[in-house]
C-alpha cells in the first residue's frame, strides 16, 4: 500500500486532526512563541526612538538626541558640556539593568544600546585621561570627573558586564588603552611644519601603568 492509498483509508477525523497538528507545528517552527525577552527588547527599541534614533514630529524628521549631545560633549570636553550626553548613557545602561537577568544579553545586543554604551565608556575614559598621561595617584586618574560621573562610569561597566561578560569588558578596556595618548604634542612654531602625531600610551607605558593611571582602575564598590 502506497502513501496515497494509506491516506485515503484513514478516517476523516484522523486526517483533520493530523492536518491541525502539522499546521500548528509549522506555525511554531516559523513563528516561535513570543517570550518575555521579546517583550522587553521591543519596549527598549520603542524607547530608543528619539534617543538614539531619528523621530518624526508632524512629518518632519528630527535627529536623535544623542547626536547633538555627543557633539556638545566633544566641543566642550568638560563634564558640564557632556551633561546631556551622560544622561542619555545613564538611560541606556538603565534599559539593560532593568531587564531580567536572562534578557539583559538580548537587550545589550540591540545595536544602538551596545554601540552607544561602549562608545560612552571610551569617551568617559578619554575625558578623564586628557591630552597626556595623568599623574599617578588616587585622583589624577579621575581628571575633571566628579563623583556623579564616576558613579555613571561604574554603572556603564555594570551594564556592559551584565549584558555580555567580564571578558568583553576587559577586551573593551584594551581597545581604549590604545586610544590613550602617551605624550603631549606641542603645536609647531612654524605653521608650515607638519604637526607631530602623539604616540599612544601603549607604545610608551606598560599595561599596568596605564591601568593605574586610567579611569578603569576605579574602585566601583565605592560608587555603586
Amino acid at each position: 500500500m502506497d502513501a496515497e492509498q494509506f491516506l485515503q483509508n484513514l478516517p476523516r477525523p484522523v486526517l483533520v486532526i493530523g492536518a491541525i497538528v502539522i499546521g500548528v507545528a509549522l506555525i511554531m517552527l516559523f513563528s516561535p512563541p513570543h517570550t518575555i525577552c521579546d517583550t522587553q527588547t521591543s519596549q527598549v527599541k520603542e524607547n530608543l526612538v528619539g534617543l538614539t534614533q531619528p523621530f518624526k514630529i508632524k512629518k518632519q524628521t528630527m535627529p536623535a538626541k544623542i547626536n547633538k549631545a555627543l557633539e556638545n560633549c566633544y566641543q566642550g570636553s568638560t563634564p558640564g558640556a557632556c551633561y546631556d550626553y551622560f544622561q542619555i548613557l545613564r538611560s541606556l545602561a538603565r534599559f539593560v539593568m532593568a531587564g531580567t537577568s536572562e534578557c539583559r544579553p538580548e537587550i545589550f545586543l540591540i545595536r544602538d544600546v551596545k554601540e552607544s554604551l561602549q562608545e560612552g565608556v571610551t569617551n568617559m575614559a578619554l575625558l578623564a585621561w586628557g591630552d597626556k598621561p595623568p599623574v599617578a595617584g588616587a585622583f589624577g586618574r579621575f581628571g575633571p570627573l566628579q563623583d556623579s560621573e564616576l558613579a555613571l562610569f561604574c554603572y556603564l561597566k555594570s551594564a556592559v558586564i551584565a549584558g555580555s561578560s567580564e571578558e568583553s569588558w576587559h577586551s573593551l578596556r584594551k581597545k581604549v588603552f590604545e586610544k590613550f595618548p602617551g605624550e603631549e604634542v606641542d603645536l609647531p612654531k612654524d605653521p608650515k611644519e607638519i604637526l607631530k602625531t602623539a604616540r599612544s600610551a601603549t607604545k610608551l607605558m606598560s599595561e599596568l601603568d596605564i591601568w593605574n593611571r586610567s579611569l578603569f582602575s576605579i574602585r566601583c564598590e565605592n560608587y555603586l
